[in-house]
C-alpha cells in the first residue's frame, strides 16, 4: 500500500509537466492543530482534543491566473482521548483515561484558488485527502478487561486494530506572499474523516477530524516557455 501511495505522489509530479503551466513551485509544509474523533450517529461524542503534527512535501502549480492545484504527501500524526464522562454510555466510571496515537501517510489533492494582485493573495483550497495508517499505540489506566463485554467498550476500547487506507475532505483558508524565490502560505485548514478509523463492527461508523494552521514554502521553479512555431506560408 505504501508503494501505491509514493507512486500516486510521482504520477501527480509527472503529469503536471504536461499542462500549460504558468506558475509550478515545489516545496514543504508543516501542520500544527488538535485532532480528536467522533461517532456521528450523535451518540458519542469522543471530542477531547490531542495535538496533532503533520511534516512533508507539497506542490503548488497554477494553470490559470486564479485556479490550480496543490498536492501535499506528509507524515502526520494525530488520534482522539476519551474518559469517565462517557459512562452513561456502559462504560465503567471509575476515573480512566484512553488516548490513541495514529501514525499516517496522508496525501491532501486540493483545488488551489487565489485572488488577489502584487505580493500579497488570499487562498481558498478544497479536495480529498487519503490517508494510510503506519502504526499506532495506545494509552490507557485501566486494565482492559474491565471494559469488554460492554458493546461500546469492545467497540472502541478492547478493539486495538486500526484500518490502514482512510480518506476524507479537507477545506481551507488563507493568505500567501510572493517573494522573488518562491512562495510563503499560511493557511487553517480542517479536515473530516469519511471512513472508520478501527475495523467495522456493528453499530461502529467512526472517524476522525483535525484543525490545524499549515505553513508551507515552494521554491518557485523555471519555466521554459516553448517558442511559437512559425505558422506563416511562403
Amino acid at each position: 500500500m505504501l508503494k501505491s501511495v509514493f507512486l500516486i505522489a510521482i504520477l501527480i509530479l509527472l503529469t503536471l509537466e504536461n499542462f500549460g503551466q504558468q506558475r509550478l513551485g515545489i516545496g514543504i509544509a508543516g501542520r500544527i492543530g488538535n485532532s480528536w474523533a467522533s461517532f456521528p450517529m450523535g451518540q458519542l461524542q469522543f471530542n477531547k482534543r490531542v495535538p496533532e503534527t503533520a511534516f512533508g512535501l507539497a506542490v503548488y502549480h497554477m494553470s490559470t491566473k486564479h485556479f490550480g492545484l496543490q498536492a501535499e504527501i506528509n507524515y502526520a500524526n494525530k488520534g482522539y482521548k476519551i474518559g469517565k464522562e462517557y459512562s452513561s454510555f456502559g462504560l465503567p466510571d471509575s476515573g480512566w483515561t484512553y488516548s490513541r496515537s495514529i501514525n499516517y501517510i496522508e496525501i491532501p489533492l486540493l483545488t488551489h484558488v487565489e485572488i488577489g494582485k502584487g505580493r500579497f493573495h488570499i487562498i481558498a483550497n478544497l479536495g480529498p485527502q487519503f490517508s494510510y495508517a503506519i502504526s499506532s499505540s495506545e494509552t490507557f489506566n485501566q486494565n482492559v478487561t474491565s471494559f469488554t463485554g460492554i458493546k461500546t467498550g469492545d467497540i472502541y476500547i478492547s478493539n486495538t486494530k486500526t484500518n490502514g487506507f482512510q480518506f476524507g475532505l479537507a477545506v481551507g483558508g488563507g493568505i500567501n506572499y510572493r517573494f522573488n524565490f518562491g512562495i510563503i502560505q499560511l493557511e487553517a485548514r480542517y479536515y473530516l474523516g469519511l471512513s472508520n478509523i478501527i475495523p467495522p463492527r456493528k453499530y461502529s461508523n467512526f472517524q476522525n477530524q483535525h484543525f490545524g494552521a499549515t505553513i508551507s514554502y515552494y521554491y518557485l521553479v523555471p519555466i521554459r516557455k516553448k517558442e511559437k512555431e512559425a505558422t506563416e506560408t511562403p
